[in-house]
C-alpha cells in the first residue's frame, strides 16, 4: 500500500485537482495526495470524488451533479499507451440515472497534466454559455456565445484560432446543448465517450474545457522508464490490421497516434474517403457499421465512417424511446439494446466469465470483455492462418492461466476458474483505468516476440515504480483495483442496486441460444490439446451462473448468501472509515 509520506507529488502526479463551481464562478484546489494514497488516479479518484460530492438523490441534469475529469500518475511521462483520462458523473443515459464513467484518449488528459493539474471537477450551472480555459496553472471563464450551437469541428477551428494550435479540448455538440441523453463528449482528435456526459455539459451551459500546458510531471527513474517503454514497443510490435473498405472508396493515409505513444495500434488510423474527407478510424466504423454497409452493395463504404442523425425520439436513447413507442416497438429491439453499451456483445452465454463482468458493472465493461474476446479472436486467427497470430491452443492456455489467475480459466466450456478470472480481470482493469493505461495495449497478454508467445503481467507495476519511485509489485498494484471496485459497489448500492437480486445478467442469456458472436461467427473456443469446440446453440445455465456468482462473492470477501460486503473486507481495504457499515 502506498503511504502518504511516499507521495510528495514530485513524480507522476501534479498534486492538484481543480474544483470549479459554475453557478458562483468559484475556483478551489484539492490536493491529489489526499485521494491518490488509496485510489491512484483516474477511475479510482473520480469514484472517490463522486462518493463524496454526488448524493444518491442528485439528478443527472441537477446543477449539483459533478462532472469529473481525472488523469492518472503515468500520463504525460512518456510511458507508452498512457494518454487516457476518465470522465465520471451521474449519467442521464442510464435507466434509472446513476453512476457511470467513460474512458477517453488522445491529448486532452496529458495536456491537462502539462497545465499543472491531475483533474478537474465541475459543478453548478453558468447563467450563460461558457468554456473553461486552463493554461499553466491558471484558469479563466470564457464567453462561449460564438461556439454555442456549433459542432465539434467548428469548435476546434475557433479554439485553435483563439488559443493556438497546441490547445487541446473536450466539448459537446448541439445534441448535448439540447440535453439529448445519449450525447457524447468529444476531444480535438475525435476521441469520444458515451454515457450522456455531453448532455451533462449542456445542462451546465459548459461548452468546452480547453487546456494548454508547457510543463510535465517528474519521473523518478527516467532511464528505467525508457527501457520499459522500448520493451513495451518491442513486445507489442505487430502488423497493421487490413481495412475492410474498398480502396477506391476509403483508404489508409497513416497513423493517428495519441500523445507520446509509439506502439502499433489497431484503432488509431487516419482515413481518407473518395469524396475527400479525412478522419480517424474507430473500431465502430471498421467492424460494426461496415457489416451493415457490406450487406448493401448499393451503399457507399463512406457510410460506415460517417455519423447519421435520427430525430427527437431516438435522441432520448433507445431505452426511453422504447418506453415512448410501446411494447410492439420494444419487441423489435435486439438483445444489444440494453443499458449504456449493455447487451449481447461478448455475453455470458458465449464466454462464461463475462456474465460476472456484466453483473457488477454500471455500464458495458468493454475493456474487461476485450481481455476474453481479443485473446479468443487471436486464437481464431491462428486457426485460420498460423502466420497471422501467435495464439495457438497452447499459448491460449498459458496466457489465460498467467493473466486470469486460474489454471482452468482457459476452458470456456466449463465454469471452473471463471469466478477467479472475473476477479482478476476486474481488479486489473480498475487499476489500469486509474493509472490511465490504454485498452488497445494493456494488458499485454500475448506477444509475437517472446519465446512462449505470452506477455508480461508485471509490466504495469514496473512502469508505475519507474515513474513514481514507489516500489510495488503486480499483486500490490492490483490491490488498488480491488479497493476501487468495492467503492464502486458501494456507490451503486447507495443509488439503488440490490445485492444478489440485481447481480445478474440479461434474461436472454438463459433463454436464447447463441447463434453467432461479433468477430467469431461460429462461436468457436479452444478445447483440450489442439481441439476446436463451439458454444453455438448454447445458453447460460442459471444454476451455473449462480454457482459462479457465489464463488465470486467468496473470493471478494462478501457474504456468499447475500452479496453484502463484509466489514472485515472493508477494513482490509482501508474503506471501513469511508463507507457506512454494510447493512443493505
Amino acid at each position: 500500500m502506498v503511504l502518504k509520506s511516499q507521495m510528495g507529488g514530485t513524480f507522476g502526479w501534479c498534486g492538484r485537482i481543480l474544483k470549479v463551481d459554475l453557478s458562483d464562478l468559484l475556483i478551489q484546489e484539492l490536493e491529489t495526495r489526499d485521494y491518490a494514497e488509496h485510489f491512484l488516479g483516474g477511475r479510482g479518484i473520480a469514484a472517490r470524488l463522486y462518493w463524496d460530492l454526488v448524493p444518491a438523490s442528485t439528478g443527472a441534469f441537477d446543477p449539483k451533479n459533478h462532472l469529473i475529469f481525472m488523469t492518472g500518475p503515468i500520463g504525460a511521462t512518456g510511458a507508452q499507451g498512457a494518454s487516457r483520462f476518465i470522465v465520471t458523473a451521474k449519467s442521464p443515459m442510464t435507466l434509472p440515472e446513476g453512476y457511470c464513467y467513460g474512458n477517453m484518449g488522445g491529448f486532452f488528459g496529458p495536456y491537462l497534466k502539462r497545465a499543472g493539474f491531475d483533474g478537474i471537477v465541475v459543478t453548478g450551472r453558468s447563467e450563460k454559455p461558457v468554456y473553461l480555459y486552463i493554461k499553466d496553472g491558471s484558469i479563466t471563464f470564457e464567453n462561449a456565445a460564438d461556439i454555442w450551437g456549433k459542432g465539434v469541428y467548428s469548435v476546434s477551428r475557433f479554439i485553435k484560432s483563439a488559443h493556438g494550435s497546441s490547445a487541446r479540448f473536450v466539448t459537446t455538440g448541439v445534441a448535448g446543448e439540447n440535453l439529448c441523453r445519449t450525447a457524447n463528449i468529444m476531444t480535438d482528435n475525435e476521441g469520444s465517450s458515451t454515457g450522456g456526459f455531453g448532455a451533462v455539459m449542456g445542462s451546465k451551459n459548459l461548452k468546452a474545457i480547453v487546456v494548454s500546458g508547457t510543463g510535465s510531471p517528474g519521473v523518478a527513474d527516467p532511464e528505467s522508464l525508457k527501457k520499459l517503454n522500448q520493451l513495451t514497443i518491442d513486445l507489442n510490435r505487430r502488423d497493421p490490421m487490413g481495412l475492410p473498405f474498398p480502396p477506391d472508396q476509403v483508404k489508409r493515409t497513416g497513423k493517428s497516434s495519441c500523445y507520446q505513444c509509439g506502439v502499433d495500434c489497431f484503432y488509431r488510423t487516419r482515413l481518407k474517403t473518395a469524396s475527400g474527407e479525412e478522419m480517424v478510424r474507430k473500431c465502430q466504423s471498421m467492424f460494426v457499421y461496415f457489416q451493415w454497409v457490406a450487406s448493401r452493395p448499393e451503399e457507399s463504404a463512406e457510410t460506415a465512417v460517417k455519423a447519421k442523425g435520427f430525430g427527437n425520439i431516438l435522441a432520448e436513447g433507445l431505452l426511453r424511446a422504447g418506453e415512448q413507442l410501446g411494447p410492439e416497438a420494444k419487441a423489435c429491439f435486439a438483445p444489444e439494446v440494453g443499458g449504456v453499451g449493455d447487451g449481447a456483445t461478448y455475453s455470458a452465454r458465449e464466454y462464461l466469465m463475462n456474465g460476472l463482468l456484466y453483473a457488477f458493472s454500471p455500464r458495458q465493461p468493454i475493456a474487461m470483455l476485450h481481455e476474453v474476446s481479443r485473446l479468443t479472436g487471436l486464437w481464431g486467427m491462428h486457426k485460420a492462418d498460423p502466420d497471422s497470430s501467435p495464439v495457438s491452443n497452447d499459448v491460449f492456455r498459458k496466457a489465460a492461466g498467467r493473466f486470469w489467475g486460474h489454471e482452468k480459466a482457459w476452458d470456456l466450456m466449463t465454469i471452473d476458474g471463471k469466478a477467479q478470472a472475473a476477479v482478476t480481470i476486474i481488479d486489473r482493469t480498475c487499476t489500469k483505468d486509474s493509472l490511465l493505461l490504454c485498452d488497445s495495449i494493456w494488458p499485454l497478454m500475448v506477444s509475437w516476440h517472446t519465446p512462449d508467445r505470452v506477455g508480461d503481467p508485471s509490466l504495469e507495476s514496473r512502469i508505475f515504480t519507474s515513474v513514481t519511485g514507489i516500489e510495488i509489485d503486480e499483486k500490490e498494484l492490483n490491490l488498488y483495483g480491488e479497493r476501487i471496485f468495492n467503492l464502486e459497489r458501494a456507490i451503486m448500492i447507495r443509488e439503488g442496486t440490490r445485492p444478489l437480486t440485481d447481480d445478474d445478467v440479461a434474461e436472454f442469456n438463459y433463454t436464447q441460444p447463441v447463434q453467432t458472436v461479433f468477430m467469431n461467427p461460429d462461436v468457436l473456443v479452444p478445447g483440450p490439446d489442439d481441439k476446436v469446440l463451439s458454444r453455438k446453440g448454447l445458453v447460460l445455465d442459471r444454476k451455473d451462473f449462480q454457482e459462479m456468482r457465489k464463488e465470486f462473492y467468496q473470493l471478494r470477501g462478501w457474504n456468499p448468501e447475500t452479496g453484502v460486503q463484509l466489514e472485515s473486507t472493508l477494513d482490509r481495504l482501508s474503506l471501513a472509515s469511508l463507507l457506512p457499515s454494510p447493512k443493505y
